[in-house]
């Protein structure tokens, strides 16, 4: 084959010649960084220092920084412009000079620079930045308390605010000890305003306090939370009616009593479905068998869980109207003991032949007019077992007379089983 080449033709085709150019330029460019201008300087930018306070006072002195640790400095080397070219931070180890840092606060500590490989000969470090402010001060970690705060939320007419909590409920604040101890409180706040009549659970923000209720802006404190609630409770409130409930009664018209309480009524608030459920509040119950002439009973307010006694009444003292009241010593015989309830496998016999001493207490005329045959014993045998007991009597008297007994009573029976 024979090949028909001429070069003049190639000098006249544009995209050649521009290819050409470019060639010459770069082999120009290659021979003059490599013969006449070897060496240039570069500035190596963010370069990092190395912090190693062991074997240092302020390690002995239980220092740690607490700012500028995260600082970088520059550093000029020269070298030859293909060399330099892929110099890096990683390429350095910035040492800071620890030996005047001997108490708590800001340093300007000088520094040195070396290359990370000692054998290094591709550049030389030319300058760098000289010094570094470095501040150090005693780390502490304290738990604090989060108070809460909502000043401009209200609640709507008919309903109350209560105190404000915060969640979570406290804090691990870490840092510089002299700024750890300027701290009194830690409140979460709700600046926003709102008038409400449900309860208000929203972001807070986090607020440190002084001793002298200023607020303080601390730079060198972490915290081990960053994100807080804050509930506001906004509850429902009524006035409730007081009422007296009694046990042990054995059939006596409750209604008959006369007494006063040191509290009729009570304001509570609470969750609006809780509130809305309550008639009244029911105290007690006064159980009759220890209703003596006299007797004061005092009884805990019986609330649900969620609400809230708003007067801080607490308990209820009851006194009964006894200027009536009269009471004797009865007894009363094995003929109106009545056993009930026997299980249906035991043969159950009462061993006692009377109850004793049994002390009457009730309306005057009534105890007056009182006979033993009138009184009976009710012993409940549900609960029976095999063998010999002493069980406890319910005692009652007919002829719808206002009269109980005060104190407790006991029978013996003898259970068998059946053959």
């Amino acid at each position: 084959m024979k090949w028909n080449f001429a070069f003049s033709k190639l000098l006249d085709n544009k995209k050649f010649l521009i290819a050409l150019s470019i060639i010459i330029a770069v082999i120009a460019w290659f021979t003059v960084a490599t013969t006449f201008d070897p060496y240039q300087e570069r500035v190596v930018t963010d370069v990092p220092i190395t912090l190693n306070l062991a074997g240092t006072t302020a390690e002995a002195q239980q220092l740690s920084v607490i700012e500028g640790a995260d600082a970088t400095i520059n550093v000029k080397i020269q070298g030859k412009r293909y060399l330099i070219a892929d110099v890096t931070a990683d390429d350095f180890i910035v040492t800071p000079n620890l030996t005047s840092v001997t108490a708590p606060g800001q340093y300007e500590v000088s520094l040195s620079v070396q290359t990370k490989d000692p054998n290094e000969s591709d550049f030389s470090i030319q300058d760098y930045t000289q010094t570094v402010k470095l501040r150090f001060d005693h780390v502490k970690s304290v738990s604090f308390d989060l108070e809460a705060k909502a000043d401009f939320v209200t609640a709507k007419e008919g309903y109350i605010k209560e105190t404000p909590t915060a969640t979570p409920s406290s804090v691990i604040i870490t840092g510089a000890q002299t700024e750890i101890e300027q701290i009194a409180k830690c409140v979460v706040e709700y600046n926003k305003s709102a008038v409400l009549s449900s309860t208000l659970t929203a972001e807070g923000e986090l607020v440190l306090y002084d001793a002298s209720g200023e607020k303080l802006d601390l730079k060198y404190v972490s915290f081990s939370e960053t994100s807080f609630q804050i509930t506001v409770p906004i509850y429902l409130e009524k006035e409730f009616p007081i009422e007296l409930s009694f046990i042990n009664t054995n059939g006596i018209d409750t209604s008959k009593f006369s007494y006063t309480l040191s509290a009729e009524t009570v304001h509570l608030a609470g969750p609006e479905e809780i509130i809305n459920k309550r008639e009244k509040v029911t105290i007690g119950p006064l159980d009759l068998t220890k209703l003596d002439i006299g007797t004061v009973f005092t009884f805990p307010l019986d609330l649900d869980a969620g609400e809230i006694d708003i007067d801080n009444v607490g308990e209820v003292t009851v006194e009964i109207d006894s200027s009536n009241f009269e009471k004797s010593t009865m007894q009363i015989l094995a003929d109106n003991i009545v056993l009930k309830n026997a299980p249906a496998d035991l043969d159950v016999t009462l061993h006692s032949t009377s109850i004793n001493n049994i002390k009457m207490v009730g309306d005057k005329s009534d105890i007056e007019s009182l006979t033993s045959s009138e009184l009976f014993a009710s012993v409940d045998l549900t609960n029976i077992e095999e063998g010999t007991s002493r069980v406890r009597v319910s005692i009652y008297a007919t002829g719808n007379k206002f009269v109980w007994a005060v104190g407790e009573y006991y029978v013996t029976v003898k259970s068998e089983k059946k053959t």
